[in-house]
């Protein structure tokens, strides 16, 4: 007695399906690629809409691999799709920063601060004199100068001696 598969067909039968070129049934990826080779093929305008559109249905339609082929036996064969490099991007050399000590980048960042809470204090000045249409005494510099003096005496204190 033959095996019987799943499909109902025998051993036997399987191998002489196997052996007629084209017999094989046609999966989704063979069914999309002759799509896509149809696709192409209108593209190029080697078919008309009409074609396109009867053989795109008849192509989503059909069972087997020969069924598939004879859709595109017509076309000319399908150019291999050239790979895709990237190009290649030249190595630039990394700017870095100059390497603070703990003590420059508090004095950085206090910097920072003083600059933010000057600007601050002076645009509020400016509103108050532009809204009142008055001149009023600058309060900021008494804000601005005493702190500003004393971080620009202690960078200059801090700083590597220059050599000329």
């Amino acid at each position: 007695m033959t095996d019987q598969h799943s499909s109902g067909l025998s051993d036997d039968a399987m191998r002489a399906v196997a052996d007629i070129p084209g017999a094989m049934r046609a999966g989704d990826a063979d069914r999309e690629a002759t799509v896509a080779r149809i696709r192409r093929a209108y593209v190029e305008a080697r078919l008309t809409l009409a074609e396109f559109d009867t053989r795109t249905a008849a192509a989503w339609a059909a069972t087997t691999r020969a069924e598939l082929q004879a859709l595109v036996a017509d076309l000319p064969p399908a150019a291999p799709e050239p790979p895709i490099v990237p190009p290649s991007l030249p190595q630039l050399p990394v700017a870095t920063a100059p390497r603070r000590n703990k003590g420059q980048q508090a004095l950085h960042v206090l910097s920072i601060i003083w600059l933010t809470a000057t600007i601050v204090n002076v645009a509020v000045w400016t509103l108050v004199c532009v809204g009142g249409m008055q001149w009023i005494y600058p309060w900021w510099l008494w804000v601005a100068v005493p702190p500003g003096a004393a971080l620009a005496v202690i960078t200059r204190c801090t700083r590597k001696p220059i050599h000329w």
